[in-house]
């Protein structure tokens, strides 16, 4: 893995997510982060990114924006999202760029990039926000909005 200041830094958002863009630009901006890229999933996150100075690129299915709406409310769209994202990051990969990708709830405190040069022979790392050990304690079917805790009812939607 490169150190981060080579990859690609990538969020994605439509304007029900827009609050959390802006914070999420603040602290890429802030750590300098050179590349940075934000999947548009709708017009107005594409004209934010525009006055932000933010390259940005619309990401839409069969020629049309997905709802502004929060899409864990619409099942459907979730996964058009994760269909969605899920391409855009393996055309950088497959371009050669190495991708850092994260939520738009994340605030990057401090760039990763000496963590990722201790672990250079790694292909892969992965991150969840879905700990809770109290909750994994309990394990029941509708406490846990965590798809890995078995037998939630949410692992009827895949996380994204």
């Amino acid at each position: 893995v490169a150190p981060s200041s080579k990859a690609v830094w990538v969020a994605f958002a439509n304007s029900f997510a827009k609050d959390f863009l802006l914070n999420w630009l603040a602290h890429a901006r802030k750590l300098r982060a050179p590349n940075v890229l934000v999947g548009a999933l709708d017009e107005e996150v594409e004209t934010i990114c525009k006055r932000q100075g933010v390259q940005a690129k619309r990401l839409r299915l069969d020629g049309s924006s997905l709802s502004a709406d929060s899409f864990r409310q619409n099942q459907e769209q979730y996964r058009l999202m994760g269909l969605l994202k899920l391409e855009l990051v393996l055309e950088l990969l497959r371009g050669g760029s190495p991708v850092l990708l994260s939520d738009t709830d994340t605030a990057w405190m401090r760039d990763p990039s000496a963590w990722f040069e201790l672990h250079e022979d790694a292909d892969l790392f992965v991150s969840s926000d879905c700990l809770s050990p109290s909750v994994e304690a309990v394990g029941t079917r509708t406490s846990a909005r965590c798809g890995h805790v078995l037998g939630s009812v949410y692992n009827l939607m895949a996380n994204t």
